[in-house]
């Protein structure tokens, strides 16, 4: 189980040592099973992987362009979040295929 998983539950728990052992007893199971089953749709699309990146770039231009810091400067986040994301994802798609062909 990730840590990240963890802190959550511990942090929802606020304190309660009962409601931290149920949080984790019910979501290692969740997260044990959830990931099998993204495991087996993956071995058996792999493309899907690709779609996979393209959310956590998305997310991540997206986050960047919501900070408070640059928030006020950038008029469009939803516009540029899928420009910036389209644009790596792309970067990445010819560095896999230039060096598929070298190979």
């Amino acid at each position: 189980m990730s840590v990240e998983n963890v802190l959550g539950v511990g942090g929802a728990a606020h304190g309660d040592l009962v409601l931290l052992a149920v949080g984790l007893a019910l979501s290692i199971p969740i997260v044990l099973f959830g990931s099998g089953i993204i495991a087996t749709v993956l071995d058996r699309a792999p493309g899907l992987i690709w779609l996979g990146a393209l959310a956590l770039i998305w997310t991540s231009a997206d986050m960047i362009l919501g900070d408070p810091a640059i928030d006020p400067h950038v008029t469009d986040h939803w516009a540029i979040s899928a420009a910036v994301a389209l644009a790596l994802l792309g970067l990445v798609i010819g560095a896999r295929a230039l060096r598929h062909r070298a190979a």
